[in-house]
């Protein structure tokens, strides 16, 4: 379980070539990522694997303009409707593009740092596989067949995040590291080519993944059948979506929804099977300043979240929408694992000092939850010289999303009541009485009570339901355009024709 900074083979070795502009769909610069193994030692070739995971940190990126965001929240919650991006919809430009369709365009800076962030991602991993399998001599076989599972894993998830978002995304898998390996790729003709390819590295990877619940930070086969269930639930192949999902073991839920989210509970929570590993921030170290390199070990989305004044200063975006704040039915407990409600106590705070949060923001009454920080958290944090990093983690995969997708794959494979074991077990943890005959009204009240402002669902699940064009309406959704996020018009242009625009962009 390693929550420490691998980041100095990146930042030295594999940084050393200048970044250069090239006509490319899927890579943007000579990769600083990637070197040959004649240059590296064995020591280098371990740290570099341990390194492709540090892309799921970057939340900030100066390419192609200052202030470019990829924080999930943006392109699944404040897309799907759970979220605004900010009281004054003047100040967060990265932000408030999200709020109406109309707005994101293949020419917002923040849609191409998303798919830039993911590709290069996906050039460490290859430069990681490449490098485990052409050294000679790798000391430890074990180790290494372990490591380039974890890049395979990795590279996976990465291009899930691509197909979700962008739908048929170019498939690469060789590193780039010079120009004449950089050419353009054409996309394929279904986004299904690039899920197949997801799982043929899952399905590789997973014989050679540690077997270890307990690990949190790392890829392990845990993970690799639970993003195995959610891409064949994305596929719309239940019988493999079940099949995988019953694979995950060793996980339970949490006995309470919101020790998901406590700090207190990091690395060795039940539930959690995959988690960004970030750490308090370094003094000196702003939010913009790490831009894309593994140099911010904090995330920077407890400043960039609503706050309580008088208790904490942030930059008041991310805020949860009235209608979703009044979504949750009577005695759910997740709605006060999700949401700070003015009026109601939090841990550390009277319900007469959240009261200001019903002044502030009069129209909603609420901040998110998932990403706060207690009064004596934000002491703590203070006392480091740094409040803009902190050392909340990303929850990338956990067991109840696990059981939601069992559910709805039973439900769609076999009708209503089919889930319902599965389903009853998040329902339960809820604080909600349990019945029987759930259908697939149920799924989607408990996968959005469940999973929002964790920034990986809300507007992807809208999507492939169909729902999108309905509960999106007043955002302006068009169907036939919105269900994807555009290319970005950089890679188009460098590319020559050869990548081709998602429709009605």
């Amino acid at each position: 379980m390693r929550k420490v900074n691998y980041n100095r083979l990146f930042i030295t070795a594999l940084f050393s070539i200048s970044a250069i502009t090239m006509g490319s769909c899927d890579v943007d610069v000579v990769q600083k990522d990637s070197t040959t193994t004649l240059d590296l030692s064995e020591n280098d070739v371990i740290e570099i694997a341990y390194n492709v995971k540090d892309v799921l940190k970057w939340q900030s990126s100066n390419s192609p303009s200052a202030n470019s965001h990829t924080f999930g929240i943006m392109f699944q919650d404040i897309r799907g409707g759970n979220a605004v991006s900010e009281k004054n919809p003047v100040n967060w430009i990265s932000g408030r593009d999200f709020n109406q369709f109309s707005t994101i365009t293949p020419s917002q800076p923040s849609v191409y740092a998303f798919w830039s962030k993911w590709f290069k991602g996906i050039n460490r991993a290859n430069a990681s596989i490449e490098n485990l399998t052409n050294y000679q001599g790798f000391s430890n076989e074990t180790l290494r067949k372990n490591l380039i599972a974890q890049s395979k894993f990795f590279r996976a998830y990465f291009y899930f995040e691509l197909a979700k978002n962008f739908g048929a995304v170019p498939i690469r898998l060789e590193a780039v590291t010079n120009l004449n390996q950089a050419t353009a790729l054409p996309r394929p003709d279904s986004v299904n080519v690039v899920y197949d390819q997801i799982i043929s590295d899952l399905l590789e990877a997973v014989s050679d993944l540690d077997n270890n619940p307990s690990e949190k930070y790392e890829a392990t086969q845990g993970a690799a059948y639970a993003l195995l269930a959610k891409v064949s639930l994305y596929k719309k192949d239940y019988s493999k979506a079940i099949d995988y999902a019953n694979m995950v073991s060793g996980y339970t839920l949490e006995s309470e929804f919101v020790d998901n989210f406590r700090l207190s509970t990091e690395g060795h929570r039940n539930e959690t099977i995959l988690e960004v590993p970030y750490t308090q921030g370094l003094s000196g170290l702003g939010f913009e300043s790490a831009a894309e390199t593994s140099e911010m070990q904090g995330s920077g989305i407890y400043q960039m979240a609503g706050g309580i004044g008088g208790v904490n200063s942030t930059w008041n975006n991310m805020l949860p929408t009235k209608e979703f704040v009044d979504f949750f039915v009577a005695n759910d407990k997740r709605k006060l694992g999700t949401l700070v409600v003015g009026g109601e106590p939090q841990e550390g705070l009277t319900g007469a000092q959240t009261q200001i949060i019903a002044v502030s923001f009069p129209n909603v009454g609420a901040i998110q939850r998932k990403y706060y920080l207690t009064p004596d958290e934000i002491a703590r944090l203070n006392a480091t010289g740094n409040t803009q990093q902190c050392d909340i983690n990303d929850l990338i995969l956990r067991f109840a999303d696990v059981l939601l997708i069992k559910a709805e794959a039973q439900i769609m494979l076999n009708g209503p009541g089919a889930g319902d074991a599965a389903l009853g077990q998040v329902i339960s943890r809820a604080g909600l009485p349990l019945s029987s005959g759930y259908t697939m009204n149920d799924i989607k009240y408990n996968r959005r009570a469940e999973l929002s402002f964790e920034g990986l669902d809300r507007f992807s699940d809208l999507v492939r339901w169909g729902d999108a064009s309905t509960v999106l309406s007043e955002k302006g959704f068009t169907t036939g355009r919105d269900e994807l996020l555009p290319i970005p018009q950089l890679e188009i242009d460098q590319s020559v024709g050869v990548i081709t625009q998602n429709p009605g962009y």
